[in-house]
């Protein structure tokens, strides 16, 4: 019997052992961050009609977007508020659509309406948006369309919207496209001659990047002959009533007797039409040529990357110079040298679908490091067109092994901006130094990262522009410890290789200012906190009575200080330091003078390994990448891909949000976003070369536009009134009076400082019937009320007189008063 009941209680415990160990195993699997490799693009593709016309083809957020900074197109409403919307599916379940227009600062809902009838067919859903009578005509809104699809999964999609009566949007489209096709025949080309304006501003040398001021040879691909290889895809960027901006992408090639070439193209197209006459203001066209590792290497060691722009390519090389890598149009390629093969690192790119999703271009690379193994660590950032993080965008830091040909995710860290605003930060500063800590501008913030520890830490909380400095290798990194660009007294200097840190601290009197490097050199200024002024303008003026340049050693290496000259801005240009200059007048006041250079004789060690341009008869300017080697042989490379990218659980990781509430001004022109800065003078000037248009930052809004301005402006000048002579403060009070009939302290939260832009420039705000002041004395400021296309008004109120100044006279007579104007910009109104 007991033998019995000693088997039985062996068995209980058995019994409780294996539950134990299997509940322990299972738990444990449990807690092991789960992993996965890329998989195909799965999101819906929503395309926008114009007619029968497939336009503002928009891909889907997954996340939670600040759609302000999601600035990619704009769609036409025709005269009935109808918007006709084609998704196409792929293999998705399209449950429910929804949209809401909101103000474009996102505070004002205008309109939440769900989508009671949509018709699905073969692969597509199509349905109707019947927008409310709820949009003021020529009014930009924001519009967010909502699909749920599969098991609940919501998708957003955004686009700008705007309202005319009458609009000729379906004739801007179908000449954009008209005059694309006629460039790729000989029989047709002769049809674009009229809109093109040759001159020699244009480059006939590069088949890259071409513009209206080419000749009719250039603009037909000089003679490569090339097809289409995709449909034309139509994006509104910019349109205004009688202006529209028009971007056309497409795939094309081209061949030769030795091969084949691939391309993406982009043209965009500043258009008017008036008078039943369409004019072209401004066409620009760039090829980026797609990389082939078939025939791209030379038996004399250089690698063929072919036709671009700006022959400008993000490269890296380990210590040895074995291994080279580098990107081309977002994908990472690396090539041994001892073993003579090319490896495919990285690429959403996938041969085995249409790539309508995949080639989707709103993503780059960054190359971080590379080891003499092989083990290449690199940044993909923006918005990510498959695997686990499709519809995000944000920025993956990846590590490839030669050895094993694995890539593996070692962080994920999503972002709510969208791709081009994020692009401007993290441009400005990505590092990773040897200790695995990675440095980056992310958000308006900067942060380091420990990627083995996933621990971050805050360097500069809201870092302003102008506040900080990055050296041109993203090595080093000063910023102002309180700051303030204008009001701080401590600077410091991080060495990102070493993680060692200088400080730099001016007297109780002096404010101190980071302006840049020289290789490593550390550039800063000083300034006596009496000198530095916020004008009535509100332009900042500070006037560096010293500067001084210190190594990475702590040595001053030279300072720059000139009795009664004051520096106000340093531009660095390699070994070049370029010093806008000032004096100070018998009055106190600042007084332009001409500027200064300095130049350093150090230089830094240069690669055998380097971009070379190549110029050929047949092919025109290409750039190679050159290996450092006398000679290869291109009978015997190698060439494969990376087995698998894999994505982790454990690499994601949140960020703290910044407050985002720094002054910060976008320019946007030639179909993307140019520069985002502190000054709106800097952003308006930027924008008009590229006739382009200006926002607000922080709320999406627009602030100045590139428009044609004829004849406009206020015509009512009767309220104005003399002023006692004070100039700006007094004037600023009639300009309010005149237009709003607010206090002066409402006008004051509205005023932007322009000075430094042209008169033209300012014409757009009388257009809207916003008069400009301008300086049009040593003391005195008018108002500029009026103009035609012959003259511009300004209103004295000292003498209480109006002058018309002829307009091709105006940008030498306000440039005698240094340009300065001031305008009060409203826009709700």
């Amino acid at each position: 019997m007991k033998k019995y009941v000693y088997r039985i209680l062996l068995m209980v415990v058995l019994f409780c052992v294996v539950v134990l160990g299997v509940f322990f195993i299972t738990n444990k699997e449990e807690e092991l961050p789960k992993v996965t490799t890329m998989d195909m693009a799965t999101l819906p593709i929503v395309n926008l009609k114009l007619e029968d016309s497939d336009i503002n083809m928009l891909h889907g957020y997954t996340q939670n977007v600040d759609a302000t900074t999601v600035r990619d197109s704009i769609t036409p409403l025709m005269a009935d508020r109808k918007l006709p919307i084609s998704i196409k599916t792929y293999n998705n379940t399209v449950n429910r659509i929804e949209y809401e227009v909101r103000s474009l600062d996102m505070t004002r809902l205008v309109e939440d309406t769900e989508v009671k009838e949509f018709s699905a067919g073969e692969g597509y859903v199509n349905a109707t948006l019947n927008i409310k009578n709820l949009l003021d005509e020529g009014k930009e809104y924001l519009l967010k369309i909502k699909i749920t699809c599969n098991e609940d999964k919501e998708i957003d999609y955004y686009t700008r919207i705007i309202y005319y009566q009458t609009s000729d949007a379906v004739t801007y489209m179908n000449f954009a496209k008209g005059f694309s096709d006629n460039t790729f025949s000989q029989d047709t080309i002769e049809n674009v001659i009229p809109y093109l304006e040759t001159s020699s501003l244009g480059d006939n040398t590069n088949i890259g990047k071409v513009n209206i001021n080419c000749k009719m040879s250039q603009i037909g691909f000089a003679g490569i002959n090339p097809v289409k290889t995709s449909d034309t895809r139509v994006t509104f960027k910019e349109i205004a009533k009688n202006l529209v901006t028009v971007e056309l992408d497409y795939t094309m090639q081209s061949s030769d007797d030795t091969y084949t070439y691939n391309y993406e193209a982009k043209e965009v197209y500043k258009l008017k039409y008036s008078r039943n006459t369409m004019y072209v203001l401004a066409y620009d066209r760039e090829l980026n040529q797609i990389f082939s590792e078939s025939g791209a290497l030379t038996s004399t060691g250089k690698v063929n990357l072919g036709i671009s722009p700006d022959y400008t390519y993000d490269y890296m090389t380990d210590e040895d110079e074995n291994f080279v890598c580098f990107v081309i149009n977002r994908e990472l390629w690396c090539y041994n040298i001892e073993e003579n093969t090319f490896t495919e690192i990285f690429s959403f790119r996938n041969k085995e679908t249409d790539g309508i999703r995949e080639n989707f271009n709103n993503h780059d690379i960054k190359i971080l490091s590379i080891s003499d193994k092989g083990i290449v660590r690199f940044m993909v950032y923006g918005y990510m067109n498959r695997g686990v993080h499709e519809g995000k965008t944000g920025l993956g830091i990846f590590e490839f092994s030669y050895e094993d040909n694995m890539v593996n995710e070692m962080l994920f860290i999503p972002a709510s901006t969208g791709y081009e605003v994020l692009k401007t930060q993290i441009d400005s500063l990505h590092y990773l130094s040897d200790k695995d800590i990675l440095y980056v501008m992310f958000e308006d913030s900067i942060y380091s990262i420990d990627l083995v520890g996933k621990e971050s830490m805050v360097i500069v909380k809201d870092a302003r522009i102008g506040s900080y400095v990055v050296s041109e290798d993203n090595t080093i990194l000063a910023w102002q410890e309180e700051g303030e660009e204008y009001n701080s007294r401590t600077a410091n200097v991080l060495y990102l290789t070493t993680g060692d840190k200088n400080t730099f601290t001016v007297a109780d009197n002096m404010r101190i200012k980071p302006l840049g490097f020289i290789n490593h050199d550390f550039i800063y200024g000083e300034a006596d906190a009496g000198d530095v002024i916020n004008s009535s303008t509100g332009e900042m003026l500070f006037p560096m009575s010293k500067i001084t340049i210190v190594s990475d050693q702590n040595v001053v290496k030279k300072e720059y200080q000139i009795g009664g000259i004051y520096v106000t801005k340093a531009a660095v240009d390699g070994n070049r330091v370029t010093f806008k200059r000032m004096t100070k007048s018998e009055d106190d006041t600042f007084v332009a003078t001409s500027d200064d250079q300095i130049i350093s004789s150090d230089s830094a060690e240069e690669s055998k390994i380097g971009l070379t341009v190549v110029a050929t008869e047949a092919r025109q300017k290409e750039t190679y990448l050159t290996l450092g080697v006398s000679a290869v042989d291109i009978t015997k490379v190698k060439m494969h891909s990376s087995k698998e990218v894999i994505f982790s659980e454990a690499a994601q990781m949140e960020l703290p949000k910044s407050d985002h509430n720094q002054e910060i001004y976008y320019a946007y022109g030639n179909g993307g976003l140019i520069i985002r800065t502190d000054s709106m003078a800097e952003a308006v000037a930027i924008a008009d070369k590229q006739k382009g248009v200006v926002t607000d930052g922080r709320t999406g809004e627009i602030l100045w536009v590139n428009a044609l301005r004829d004849s406009y402006g206020t015509s009512d000048i009767a309220e104005i009134t003399a002023a006692d002579g004070n100039g700006m403060a007094e004037s600023l009070i009639i300009m309010n009076q005149v237009i709003y009939n607010n206090t002066s302290s409402e006008l004051n939260s509205n005023m932007r400082g322009l000075t430094g832009c042209t008169c033209d420039m300012m014409l757009y705000y009388v257009s809207k019937g916003w008069p400009v002041m301008a300086k049009i004395s040593a003391n005195t400021y008018g108002v500029i009320y009026q103009y035609d296309q012959f003259n511009i008004t300004v209103y004295d109120p000292v003498t209480a007189t109006s002058t018309k100044i002829a307009r091709d006279e105006a940008t030498d007579y306000f440039a005698q008063f240094g340009n300065i104007f001031v305008t009060a910009v409203y826009t709700d109104r």
